[in-house]
């Protein structure tokens, strides 16, 4: 149970200048990446978009990304976040995802 009291996460074999958020589950990449690349700068938004299908929860994550690519350019990841279903008494009729898409902020 969840007492408010934040986690301390250590994950080891992180690239230098990426940190844990267990608060947020994410990892934060410094906007330096390296030395060896000089003064090179990234930053990536990330969305979320939820995908349906009536087949299956690849197909509903597939869908997600389709429909996303037809306004956004130059992505990059996608992770499904969440999966739900909606239910016809014991059937399934429709899968659900919560896809997060992350892509390059243009300049």
């Amino acid at each position: 149970m969840f007492n408010g009291t934040p986690l301390s996460v250590t994950i080891e074999g992180l690239p230098h200048g990426v940190t844990a958020d267990p608060k947020r589950q994410t990892l934060a990449v410094q906007s330096k990446l390296n030395e060896n690349q000089g003064d090179l700068k990234m930053a990536q938004k990330v969305i979320d978009v939820v995908g349906t299908s009536t087949e299956s929860f690849a197909k509903a994550a597939e869908n997600a990304v389709v429909e996303a690519a037809k306004t956004v350019r130059g992505m990059k990841w996608a992770r499904v976040a969440e999966l739900e279903m909606e239910l016809d008494g014991e059937k399934i009729s429709q899968y659900r995802t919560t896809t997060k898409i992350y892509f390059d902020i243009e300049k």
